[in-house]
This record gives structure tokens, C-alpha cells and sequence, in this order.
């Protein structure tokens, strides 16, 4: 999915990309999001993959300096979850990691 991440993309562009290395269903829980901002408020615009549903997100356009926190999630109801947050800057070109959590042995190049 952050092969999707570069300046001119909406947010209806990475929810689709999510959706799509997820299998078809979204990665994050309802009425949750998959990605929001910080800043001075622990959630902040852009907000995406809201429950505000499409036209929403095709109107939030990513532009360089933006901070996405993606939420990844792993959940069953009645079991176990887990959600982390992983921090990146959009670039000119793409993005840059702003957190360095090692996701090994778990991580795949997706």
C-alpha cells in the first residue's frame, strides 16, 4: 500500500490500495480510519478511510510535508487484537518512515 504514497494521490486511492492488499476487506476496524495526521490533536486532518465514505476521501490529496499515521490491525471480536501506529512524511517523491518499530519476523514487502 505505500507503494501508493506520493503527492497527487487521494485518499480514496490508499483506502482502495489497503482494501486490495487486505484480500478485498478493509484493514481497519468500523468506525475507525486507516490513516489520520498529528500534530497539536493526537488525530487530525487528513482523515482517511472514515465512515464519511467515498466522495470524502477523493477529496483529500496528498501534498508533501503531510504526516499520515496509518493504524494497521490485526482483530477478531471476542479473541484478541492488536493495532499499532506507524508514522510517515510524504515526500516530493513518495514518503519517508518516521517510525522505526521492527516488524520481524512478520514483515512482507507489500
Amino acid at each position: 500500500m505505500l507503494a501508493t504514497v506520493k503527492p497527487g494521490v487521494t485518499a480514496l486511492d490508499l483506502t482502495r490500495a489497503a482494501i486490495n492488499v487486505n484480500g478485498g476487506k478493509k484493514p481497519w476496524i468500523e468506525h475507525f480510519y486507516l490513516s489520520h495526521a498529528v500534530g497539536t490533536d493526537s488525530a487530525e486532518m487528513p482523515l482517511i478511510g472514515t465512515d464519511l465514505g467515498d466522495a470524502f476521501d477523493e477529496t483529500q490529496v496528498l501534498a508533501p510535508g503531510m504526516i499520515l499515521v496509518l493504524e494497521p490491525v490485526i482483530w477478531e471480536d471476542g479473541y484478541s487484537g492488536y493495532r499499532s501506529e506507524d508514522i510517515y512524511s510524504v515526500t516530493d517523491e513518495g514518503w519517508v518512515s518516521l517510525s522505526d518499530f521492527p516488524y520481524d519476523p512478520f514483515s512482507r514487502e507489500d
